[in-house]
């Protein structure tokens, strides 16, 4: 009787091992899928010869980023200067230039950084076709038809709620790291003199090569792009979702 109660014992114990780690790679398999999911859903968009910024499909055709990347991205060496030195450039003038990008599916595993990819050349062209210098924010039309997932806006965002982000940290190609918002809707003033809104977030690995690339919710939905960063602080800012729609409204652009 004895010997039959531990076998029944090691029988439901093997049994509620190979459930929980059943459940475990479930649940790693569904965060692995949410994050390629994000990755096919960020651009990366060639900034100059040494670096790159990020971008979010919101269209089959269309990616958001910050106007301050395609500033640097599309400036002639003249107009670098200028921004160089703090100089201004009328926004208007980077209408219908082009830029360089590539997508997530052109990547392979070995490619861990924009110099490894850079040697290929496997760049895509789109043009610039609006802008708003004071929420920082562009919008990109693509000449061709690329694979992607593309996405949804958030309606909603609340103080506390996790977030999800992918971007190109310090050229470190499709870099995922997550945080919290700590303010929904803050306004800060820019280098116009002008007050917008942002997400405040508080997430660590966020740097250069980050700009441009979206904040997601748990849904997958856009709530933001990254604009500006504090490290030292581990806070982040991003133009709020509601200065892209508004964007999008001004330059009556239809999402489907």
């Amino acid at each position: 009787m004895k010997k039959l109660f531990l076998i029944l014992y090691l029988l439901i114990s093997i049994s509620c091992v190979c459930n929980r780690n059943n459940k475990i790679q479930l649940s790693h398999n569904k965060k692995d899928k949410f994050i390629n999911y994000l990755n096919d859903s960020t651009v990366a968009v060639i900034k100059n010869n040494f670096s790159m910024c990020t971008g979010v499909w919101i269209k089959e055709d269309m990616f958001a980023t910050a106007y301050h990347c395609i500033q640097y991205a599309t400036a002639s060496a003249e107009e670098k200067i200028i921004l160089n030195i703090g100089g201004k450039i009328n926004e208007f003038q980077y209408i219908d230039r082009n830029i360089e990008f590539s997508i997530h599916r052109d990547f392979s595993f070995n490619e861990k950084s924009y110099k490894d990819y850079a040697l290929k050349r496997k760049f895509s062209s789109g043009k610039v076709i609006a802008v708003n210098e004071k929420t920082d924010l562009a919008l990109i039309h693509t000449k061709e038809f690329l694979l992607h997932n593309f996405a949804k806006f958030a309606n909603n965002i609340t103080k506390g709620e996790n977030v999800h982000i992918v971007g190109h940290t310090s050229s470190y190609l499709y870099s995922y790291t997550k945080g919290v918002v700590s303010y929904e809707k803050r306004f800060i003033k820019n280098d116009i003199d002008k007050y917008f809104p942002v997400v405040q977030v508080m997430a660590t690995s966020i740097y250069f090569g980050n700009s441009g690339g979206g904040l997601f919710n748990d849904k997958g939905e856009l709530m933001g792009i990254c604009i500006l960063f504090s490290p030292q602080e581990s806070i982040s800012f991003f133009s709020h979702i509601d200065s892209l729609k508004e964007l999008l409204r001004t330059n009556n652009i239809v999402l489907n």
